[in-house]
């Protein structure tokens, strides 16, 4: 959609008078961000340092996931969330399954990471942008919800227990925890002497990768099991996302022009993005996906059937396109519906 909407530009002789550079990086879902980085170095070799935003895949615009909210809501990631990656390792002596001894390396290590999901890591709910969030969407709930989101600070313990309940709300208010992979053992029956479990924590932005830490080593609880740090990164700083922030601006109006009845919030990007390698440019980095999403399309995502409608596809590529065109403007009240303009 990106390069559909940059071919137009060229098809109609539009020149953007504010350069715009794009950069894609063929890895960036392995983790490995190599690309990125020798993209990020090009472009300091071409003298640029500093930008006046970025914009980068993100949250898709949803329908139907938020109970009350009828509306379209369009999520603009302000921030991200940090990553820890941690090897969870026990030791011990083999065996023959005919005399065991009393723990098994699979039982210990199997302990600790029951504890690590049953041991949620505290909400953050009233401390990050998730906030500002849910008081926008106000608005548009029922008064039952009115009075709960206008008030979180005195209904945080109802209100995280409620967003407790379903994993793509849990994701929003607090650090999550997901073991990945548990490997031990290779015979019937042998007792094996090493078991080991990789766990991927995505960190609010309120919190950091050591306190991550002491809180696992905490509800661990058990000297025996290994902790070893794979992989890690800090949460990323928050851009702005109010009236004078100009990114944030030409997002939101461009938004309006494809979707005029989406409501256009801030929010915290839960994935992570290449968007680490691009940080010494500008703090104004926002993550946004111009997709739809129904109820259902969550467990598309890198997985059976997942897909874009020719109707979305048709948008991304307006989306892109205004987007550019946006970015040249000084002043972005307008939000004329463009829709149909390819």
């Amino acid at each position: 959609a990106i390069l559909e909407a940059s071919e137009y530009l060229v098809i109609k002789g539009i020149v953007p008078k504010r350069s715009f550079y794009i950069a894609f990086g063929h890895n960036e879902e392995l983790f490995d961000g190599s690309e990125a980085y020798k993209l990020a170095q090009e472009i300091v070799k071409q003298g640029v340092t500093e930008l006046e935003f970025i914009s980068d895949e993100g949250m898709p615009l949803s329908e139907g996931l938020l109970p009350g909210v009828s509306v379209p809501v369009a999520s603009i990631g302000v921030s991200e969330k940090g990553s820890l990656l941690l090897k969870l390792s026990v030791h011990g002596e083999p065996g023959h399954s005919s005399m065991p001894q009393r723990e098994s390396t699979i039982g210990i290590l199997a302990n600790a990471v029951n504890n690590l999901e049953t041991n949620l890591h505290p909400s953050k709910l009233g401390q990050g942008v998730e906030t500002d969030m849910l008081e926008q969407l106000v608005p548009e709930m029922n008064i039952f919800q009115r009075v709960l989101m206008a008030n979180i600070w005195f209904f945080k313990p109802l209100l995280s227990w409620v967003m407790s309940m379903k994993p793509l709300t849990s994701a929003t208010i607090r650090t999550v925890t997901a073991v990945t992979k548990f490997q031990a053992g290779i015979k019937n029956n042998i007792i094996p002497p090493h078991a080991e479990a990789i766990v991927n924590h995505r960190i609010h932005p309120s919190q950091t990768v050591d306190e991550v830490i002491k809180f696992d080593k905490s509800v661990i609880a058990d000297d025996r099991v290994n902790i070893e740090v794979l992989n890690k990164m800090e949460p990323h700083p928050v851009a702005g996302y109010g009236k004078k922030d100009f990114g944030f601006q030409v997002l939101k109006t461009t938004i309006n022009q494809i979707w005029p009845k989406a409501l256009v919030v801030p929010a915290i990007m839960l994935g992570n993005t290449d968007t680490r390698f691009y940080l010494n440019f500008t703090k104004n980095v926002y993550r946004f996906s111009p997709t739809y999403m129904y109820p259902g399309d969550a467990a598309r995502f890198h997985g059976i059937n997942e897909r874009v409608s020719i109707k979305n596809y048709e948008q991304a590529i307006n989306f892109f396109y205004h987007l550019i065109r946006n970015a040249d403007r000084t002043d972005l009240v307008s939000t004329h519906e463009g829709h149909h303009d390819l």
